[in-house]
């Protein structure tokens, strides 16, 4: 079952189920927009929030790939993402 998984596209197979980057062409998330994430003031919040959501994408692999690490936490009817 595991190999139906994405079966149809063999790179997309290769890079969401094996790590593998075949291409690196394409980008969901622009790096302007981490930039612009990344020079944003930093929020203070008035108090703990009830739920922190941490996620962890590795990378591809080679010398110049690197992982993400991004928390993510729902304040006072706000998303605060940090990277």
């Amino acid at each position: 079952m595991y190999n139906q998984v994405l079966d149809g596209d063999k790179e997309l197979f290769a890079r969401e189920n094996l790590g593998i980057i075949l291409t690196n062409t394409e980008y969901f998330i622009k790096r302007e927009w981490v930039r612009d994430l990344q020079q944003r003031p930093r929020y203070n919040h008035s108090a703990p929030p009830p739920l922190l959501f941490c996620a962890i994408d590795p990378s591809g692999g080679g010398d110049q790939s690197s992982y993400a690490i991004v928390t993510t936490a729902l304040t006072q009817g706000q998303c605060v993402v940090s990277i």
